[in-house]
């Protein structure tokens, strides 16, 4: 159906950077759990990159998707669901980082933490979920899990006490860069047609996106993209 639909795409970023990037931090959290000061540059380093490369996404789909579904004969049928993706990219968002949160506690023995959240999230979604679907349908559903990831503060907060990392250079720069994308976007929203219009607002878009990031953490981007590029690969 249509959550199904919103729900897939806007969770493909993540499964796809999130699994990857998993299979490096998890044991290097781990392994770094008493050496604070290296261990918070790890967490840094893995939040920023999983940040950096999924939050574009996620712009990318929220803005383009009515055009997509408008030309591509086998999406047409979609055009109801759009409202639903924007709120299932907006939680996706924010599971870039409560999910992050939650794999470096269970990396540093707080399990019991992780499994407060999880109460907490299962709790929530029992408690705004089913109200909201009654009264708005599909789209209520959808909102209503755009609402919980709000309480992904929470997990950030309960990580941010054990280890304290730098939020906003990890998570504020590409969100940054990710709303100067939104923005470019959405300037060029008037501007429809066929496949060539759309990959070149990819294009443009990503050399946009690439160019802010750049501005905001300069030489290091390369340097830290390349060092965990290098990670993933010998992983895999």
């Amino acid at each position: 159906g249509y959550l199904g639909w919103a729900k897939k795409w806007a969770e493909q970023p993540l499964r796809f950077f999130m699994d990857n990037v998993s299979k490096v931090a998890f044991p290097a959290f781990s392994r770094l759990q008493d050496d604070k000061e290296k261990l918070k540059k790890s967490v840094e380093k893995t939040l920023f990159f999983l940040c950096f490369l999924t939050f574009p996404v996620l712009v990318g789909f929220s803005t383009l998707a009515p055009q997509m579904v408008k030309i591509i004969p086998r999406y047409l049928k979609w055009q109801p669901a759009v409202l639903a993706l924007y709120f299932y990219c907006f939680n996706s968002a924010w599971a870039t980082v409560s999910t992050s949160m939650t794999n470096l506690l269970n990396a540093i023995g707080h399990v019991k933490k992780t499994f407060k959240l999880m109460i907490m999230w299962l709790g929530l979604t029992w408690l705004i979920i089913p109200i909201l679907a009654v009264k708005f349908g599909y789209n209520g559903v959808a909102f209503g899990v755009g609402i919980i990831s709000l309480s992904s503060v929470v997990a950030v907060i309960m990580a941010k006490k054990l280890v304290n990392f730098a939020l906003l250079d990890s998570v504020g720069k590409p969100l940054f860069a990710s709303f100067a994308l939104a923005l470019f976007l959405y300037f060029l929203r008037f501007w429809e047609g066929g496949y060539l219009i759309i990959s070149f607002k990819v294009l443009s878009g990503a050399i946009i996106y690439l160019f802010f990031s750049y501005l905001l953490k300069g030489r290091i981007l390369l340097k830290d993209i390349s060092l965990i590029w290098h990670e993933i690969k010998q992983k895999n």
